[in-house]
């Protein structure tokens, strides 16, 4: 997920080049890093992995644990802005949050994949477009340099839950 370093190889200049990109592509041999040159026209930054100790598989997560998580995350959430009372109105926000348990199609995963994982990764993305503009409001409604640390203290744990959740949803094995 952009912004964060966690399943990427100790690989020298590696993670300030994903993190500019915002994406990697991690093999058992090889890293490969994008950057667009153009409309058409993709560089790929290549890093091999010999003599890099393998990284641990990733956990593959029980998905209802995740689905579990990221609702309490979402209520823990709204009740911490709703008690610091430093939300803002957003029109996008009631559309996005529209059918949140509603199983849709999750763009990344094929639809012939496990129920539960499209379920959760649809979600993610949902509150992932949440926190985004969550994020492009920044401070919100904070007026002091507190107010907007809380606020951010507020989202933190939204935005882990999202991460996991995601990563559980692309890391599920099909049955």
């Amino acid at each position: 997920m952009a912004g964060d370093v966690r399943g990427l190889p100790r690989v020298p200049g590696l993670a300030p080049l994903a993190l500019e990109s915002g994406q990697a592509a991690v093999g058992e041999r090889l890293v490969l890093v994008p950057e667009p040159l153009g409309p058409e026209v993709v560089q790929w930054t290549a890093f091999p992995l010999d003599g890099v100790p393998p990284l641990p598989p990733a956990p593959e997560g029980n998905l209802r644990a995740v689905s579990g998580a990221l609702d309490l995350a979402v209520g823990d959430t709204a009740r911490a802005l709703a008690g610091l009372d430093l939300a803002r109105w957003n029109p996008e926000v009631p559309t996005l949050l529209a059918g949140l348990s509603r199983t849709t199609a999750a763009p990344g995963l094929p639809p012939d994949h496990d129920p539960l994982a499209l379920s959760v990764l649809g979600r993610a993305q949902r509150l992932g477009a949440v926190l985004d503009l969550a994020m492009a409001d920044a401070p919100g409604a904070a007026v002091t340099r507190t107010q907007a640390a809380a606020r951010d203290d507020a989202l933190r744990p939204l935005a882990r839950a999202v991460r996991e959740a995601t990563e559980a949803a692309f890391n599920a094995v099909p049955r």
